[in-house]
């Protein structure tokens, strides 16, 4: 059997989406130059394939973050893994990994990083502290799965952060 929209119904069938997220705050360019901004922003916009809702200037706002997050995360050996739900600022701009709670919590389980981070609901990072006892495994951000609080908690030097937004279970 298969399903065939027909060409009057597609249009009835569009769903209006939220508007892309911006930064909080003003975080200013971490140092990255104009054209590596620029260039973030290109890749994420290509990636992201919404060009309505994900303008260029909307990626911009965003690259500096996106390019801190990344570097970051290789520094200190951060595997960070996303929901399929999340937002594609999440999934395209920072995620290694992207996938349904299963897929994922094997994911975590077979990463070379040690230090995991979630992109999810809490139960997802439990679990993937389950199967990867050796792992520290944290998970950020109950309803703000954002660009904003990865940040902050890949830099969380004790595994909770001060707002109670990241969760470590070492």
């Amino acid at each position: 059997m298969k399903a065939v929209a027909l060409r009057g119904m597609v249009d009835s069938m569009v769903i209006d989406m939220p508007a892309a997220p911006l930064p909080r705050g003003s975080y200013g360019t971490f140092g990255y130059t104009e054209a590596e901004i620029e260039k973030e922003a290109i890749r994420l916009q290509i990636a992201i394939k919404q060009p309505r809702r994900w303008s260029i200037e909307v990626c911009r706002s965003l690259a500096p973050l996106t390019m801190e997050i990344n570097r970051l995360k290789r520094e200190k050996g951060v595997f960070l893994i996303a929901h399929s739900y999340q937002t594609p600022d999440i999934t395209y701009g920072v995620a290694d990994s992207v996938a349904d709670s299963y897929a994922l919590s094997k994911e975590a389980r077979d990463a070379p990083e040690q230090t995991i981070l979630f992109s999810s609901v809490r139960f997802m990072a439990e679990t993937a502290k389950i199967a990867c006892i050796q792992c520290a495994v944290g998970k950020y951000g109950d309803e703000t799965n954002n660009l904003d609080a990865a940040s902050h908690c890949i830099t969380c030097p004790n595994g909770q952060s001060v707002d109670g937004s990241f969760s470590r279970w070492n």
